[in-house]
């Protein structure tokens, strides 16, 4: 399917869901299966469906090895995108930053800003700093620095320093504070699972 008969495709089932769920279809139950991740979110998402609704979806992952099928439910969606996994990287790293990896962070939090400001803002990463106070711009520059660097290079072991846990808690902290000085806050709450007023 492309993507505009894939999001036609989803509103039907979703609106077939609500029939079912309301009690005004002869359908009594859908299962929906999909190797396709963004179709299954389409049909899946739960936000802007009626909660008596919502609370009756139920979700499962079947999978099949040596021939056998298993079926596990799930209390949530499982299903999340790579844009969502990159992000509970980040809560992982904020909450346990003793325990992080941190040539994975450095490659997470590149992905997260590239793609967020780079493909889908068309802003530059080089630009992002100069919207900091001269205080905290030398260490936004040294993240996007840090970022590029360490996620995209060999290291060299005569020179390499691996992070200190307080260097990674620095870092993640400038890393919010580049979404809070481009007014984008509310995306950096809604990613972490964070209260807006937080």
């Amino acid at each position: 399917m492309d993507s505009d008969v894939l999001f036609i495709v989803s509103s039907l089932i979703r609106s077939l869901y609500e029939n079912i769920c309301q009690g005004s279809s002869a359908i009594k139950q859908l299962f929906v299966l999909s190797h396709n991740t963004y179709f299954f979110k389409e049909v899946a998402w739960d936000k802007g469906l009626h909660r008596s609704i919502s609370k009756n979806m139920r979700y499962w992952i079947v999978t099949k090895r040596n021939g056998q099928s298993n079926i596990i439910s799930q209390e949530k969606c499982p299903v999340k995108s790579t844009y969502e996994s990159l992000w509970d990287e980040v809560r992982s790293a904020t909450q346990n930053p003793a325990n992080t990896d941190c040539h994975a962070l450095q490659n997470t939090l590149r992905r997260i800003l590239e793609h967020y400001y780079t493909y889908y803002g068309g802003i530059s990463l080089n630009n992002v700093p100069k919207e900091f106070p001269t205080d905290q711009r030398v260490i936004a520059r040294s993240l996007i620095s840090w970022i590029n660097d360490g996620s995209h290079s060999k290291f060299d072991d005569t020179v390499y320093t691996p992070p200190t846990e307080n260097s990674i808690k620095t870092y993640l902290d400038i890393f919010k504070k580049i979404f809070e000085k481009t007014n984008q806050l509310a995306h950096y709450n809604l990613m972490m699972g964070s209260d807006e007023n937080d």
